[in-house]
């Protein structure tokens, strides 16, 4: 570990300790400065064992196609930095998978289909991390059942998604549509009730996502 690393470590702990104090100043409060000592380092290792276990998983699945002479050194340094920073901040599991793949990617050799180019697996990390997991499964819905027409109204996803009211739905089409996974064509002059008649369709970047990184979450 480097002094930079140290010193990244020391303040990330001083900051929780600080944290964890004002808590435990606060009558009720208590128990979130015990959940913070007891959890959070905790849970950050366990997701980063996960990624570990999630890149070896995927190396092993591409081993004929992976050369890890042909890495861009600086692009491998940039990948992982981003990828680690995604991983400690989430404990989803299925984003954590997603960070994986999308690391493992950099190591194909040009030319093989799965090879993601490193602008578009860039791009990729900084939106996942700041999709929900609500997000992620609209996507995944989206990519099932319109993966062939591309163009869809509203109410047509809505219909396939279960357990969640309709304005939180709109709100993750919106996330999708920030990244550019998903697209709202337009604005209708006329809209229906709950958003019914927006017109979405299925970008070319969208399919791609789930088809490389996404392809197994329900």
């Amino acid at each position: 570990m480097n002094k930079l690393d140290i010193t990244r470590k020391t303040t990330r702990d001083n900051i929780l300790n600080l944290i964890k104090a004002g808590f435990a100043t606060i009558p009720w409060c208590g128990g979130i400065a015990t959940l913070i000592d007891d959890y959070i380092p905790k849970s950050i290792e366990i997701s980063l064992n996960k990624f570990i276990i999630f890149v070896a998983e995927k190396i092993k699945e591409l081993e004929d196609k992976i050369n890890f002479d042909v890495v861009d050194k600086e692009e491998f340094a940039e990948t992982f930095k981003s990828c680690y920073l995604g991983v400690i901040r989430t404990t989803r599991e299925e984003k954590i998978k997603i960070f994986a793949r999308i690391f493992a990617n950099i190591f194909l050799e040009e030319g093989e289909n799965e090879k993601v180019k490193y602008e578009e697996l860039d791009h990729l990390i900084r939106v996942m991390d700041n999709l929900s997991i609500g997000s992620l499964r609209v996507m995944v819905v989206a990519y099932k059942y319109f993966k062939d027409n591309r163009r869809f109204n509203f109410e047509d996803l809505f219909n396939h998604l279960d357990d969640i009211n309709v304005y939180l739905a709109f709100g993750l089409v919106n996330e999708l549509n920030t990244a550019n996974l998903l697209h709202i064509t337009s604005y209708p002059t006329v809209r229906t009730a709950n958003y019914g008649n927006m017109p979405i369709e299925i970008t070319e970047l969208g399919i791609r996502f789930v088809e490389n990184f996404a392809y197994d979450l329900e």
